[in-house]
């Protein structure tokens, strides 16, 4: 994820508050906990060829869906 410059304001605390609701958005998202570490603009190599697939498999229906079908 890469933010727009007018999300900094230069105060560290700005920048704590960023990396903890990155961390508690993608825990109650994806429901698994994270470190989030905050890097420069351009920093991080863009990858080389296509994106990957990723397949999720998890059981995502509660038992009582599950009864229905």
């Amino acid at each position: 994820m890469e933010l727009k410059d007018e999300a900094f304001t230069g105060e560290l605390s700005d920048l704590a508050r960023i990396q903890k609701k990155t961390e508690e958005k993608l825990k109650s998202v994806l429901n698994v906990r994270s470190k989030i570490e905050l890097v420069e603009k351009g920093s991080i190599p863009r990858t080389a060829g296509k994106s990957k697939k990723v397949v999720d498999r998890r059981d995502v229906y509660s038992k009582d869906e599950k009864e229905k079908k």
